[in-house]
């Protein structure tokens, strides 16, 4: 009786999850995706990628020798691989970065970063036409607040989304406790009010994409260890709590072997296409393109894009005069209290491992999505992060960060290994207030 129902049990949790869809991107074949020029621009480091009609448009970071800070380009590309710059946009001397824009009945709005007098960064938008030509009159949109220690190097990478006429703008802050996510809103596109606590330390580039009545918010690390997914239910406000569900793409390629930054996403036909900007071996910023829904794409592919509302924007690398990795996020030892979760059993999911008998690393697994007995203590724990927690979740994987998972691709013995590791480290192992929790 007890076998049946376990099995029972089984058999329905293989049906419910599925139908589960956690974004397996699969990197396409044809990388790094070609990117010509024009008017001496050789170089590219970020993107806003969209899509109007059958034409993909994007805006692109660009550099042209011997200029040492960046400039903005409008290109197109008539099946989404091989790209054409069409026009300069914006030159203005300074370093410009992070582009991203909102449809207007009149053109775009387009949200950039300038890095001011090479100090510090701030958003600022510009007016354009249907054509993309853009004021270079900058209006400041959100400016740091430079007492302020988690911002004291900028503000930077916004991304707007709209929601019931009110306009919210996720953006990154860089500060001496490294980088994180905030959040602002307007109802008039000029007077911007900010929620008053930042989210995913060590997050940049947002990206949001709503689908199935929830908020995905794509993102890269700026430790450079690639691009995660955290999600939240809506409608967005500045209560809203995001939960990380863990990497979709991580450095294993030569393109993108040091860094991968600012995500954007096309939905064609219920397949997303991620655009994202990976630093190759050769120390070289390459323009990349996962997929996930019906295969990898190839150039011949023929989809219609489903709309997303408001055109989605791509946030550009953590901003820097020159294609540098992003520094790595350092909190002081003992500023916050290591916290153990390991989860139960059938906690974690990896599609890929459960139904198909395939090893999968640690930075593949991630909490399972029909599994709600956690979001309490991941809630409860993740309100906090801005000030005195850090939110551990232990796998069997080898380096030690936020990590989803239950045993992965390992065994019992590996996990007890991989534990006694992340408590050897000085800042979880002689901290007196880490707490070990198991379920």
């Amino acid at each position: 009786n007890k076998l049946f129902k376990f099995c029972f049990l089984l058999i329905i949790y293989f049906v419910l999850i599925s139908d589960v869809n956690a974004y397996e991107f699969v990197k396409s074949t044809n990388k790094p995706l070609p990117v010509s020029y024009i008017n001496g621009y050789a170089y590219q480091l970020q993107h806003h990628v969209f899509k109007e009609s059958d034409i993909y448009k994007g805006i692109f970071v660009i550099n042209r020798p011997p200029e040492t800070y960046y400039s903005l380009g409008y290109f197109e590309s008539a099946d989404g691989f091989s790209w054409q710059m069409k026009k300069e946009i914006l030159n203005t001397g300074s370093d410009l970065s992070n582009p991203s824009i909102i449809k207007t009945s009149t053109g775009y709005i387009l949200y950039i970063s300038r890095y001011d007098n090479n100090t510090v960064y701030r958003i600022y938008s510009s007016i354009c036409d249907n054509d993309f030509n853009c004021s270079s009159a900058l209006t400041p949109v959100i400016v740091p607040v430079l007492n302020n220690s988690s911002e004291n190097k900028g503000v930077f990478a916004g991304h707007p989304y709209v929601q019931n006429g009110r306009t919210y703008m996720f953006f990154g802050t860089w500060g001496t406790d490294g980088f994180k996510l905030k959040l602002a809103y307007s109802d008039d596109l000029i007077n911007w009010q900010r929620c008053p606590n930042g989210f995913l330390y060590g997050g940049d580039g947002p990206f949001p994409y709503n689908e199935n009545g929830e908020l995905n918010l794509f993102f890269h690390r700026s430790d450079s260890t690639g691009i995660k997914l955290a999600k939240t239910s809506l409608p967005l406000s500045c209560d809203s709590v995001f939960v990380d569900q863990g990497y979709l793409l991580t450095k294993n390629m030569p393109y993108d072997q040091n860094h991968l930054i600012f995500p954007s996403v096309i939905n064609e036909n219920n397949i997303l296409k991620l655009y994202y900007s990976g630093l190759g071996s050769d120390g070289v910023w390459k323009f990349n393109l996962a997929s996930v829904g019906t295969g990898n794409p190839s150039p011949t592919s023929t989809t219609t894009p489903t709309p997303i509302p408001t055109i989605t924007l791509i946030p550009i690398s953590t901003p820097t005069a020159v294609p540098t990795v992003i520094p790595t996020l350092t909190p002081n030892p003992y500023s916050l209290t290591p916290i153990i979760l390991i989860p139960g059993f059938f906690a974690s999911w990896n599609k890929n491992a459960i139904l198909h008998n395939q090893n999968q690393p640690q930075s593949e697994w991630k909490i399972n999505p029909i599994v709600n007995e956690y979001k309490g203590i991941i809630n409860t724990y993740a309100l906090p992060l801005v000030g005195n927690i850090l939110f551990w979740i232990v796998s069997s994987g080898p380096q030690p960060s936020v990590l989803f998972g239950e045993m992965g691709n390992g065994s019992i013995p590996v996990l007890i290994f991989v534990c006694r590791i992340y408590l050897s480290l000085p800042t979880i192992g002689a901290n007196p207030s880490s707490k070990l929790l198991t379920t």
